[in-house]
């Protein structure tokens, strides 16, 4: 989840930069005395640096959160929710029974999945699925 937020806060940060660049051709810190001109070719390292933003928000756009998926188990019979810490022998303690990867469970057990059309009309009518 660090990860995720980093490559966003990064990708945001260099696509500012090189608007910046594009902008501005030459850089000047009066805290630091320092001065640096892109000369010519502050177009194409402006449009480098963008891209390369670009990219890092890409990537946190495609990324999966496995965090929450890769935490916790299901029980298949009771259908109770575990943490992983919480079960280190991976067994159910009420039932005793072999507990599956929360998303493995959704993907064996289809008729457990609520189409979005029945969860939109049952959270209007105050109902919980």
């Amino acid at each position: 989840m660090v990860n995720r937020i980093l490559s966003l806060l990064l990708g945001i940060s260099l696509i500012l930069y090189g608007f910046f660049t594009i902008i501005q051709r030459a850089y000047y810190s009066s805290k630091f005395d320092f001065y640096f001109d892109f000369g010519p070719y502050h177009y194409l390292f402006g449009i480098f640096i963008t891209i390369i933003g670009a990219l890092f928000v890409y990537i946190f756009l495609t990324r999966k959160a496995k965090d929450f998926e890769d935490k916790f188990l299901v029980c298949p019979q009771c259908k109770t929710l575990f943490d992983k810490k919480d079960v280190p022998n991976g067994r159910c303690p009420h039932c005793e029974v072999a507990l599956e990867d929360l998303e493995r469970f959704y993907e064996s057990h289809p008729e457990l999945n609520v189409p979005d059309d029945k969860k939109a009309n049952n959270s209007k009518n105050g109902k919980t699925t």
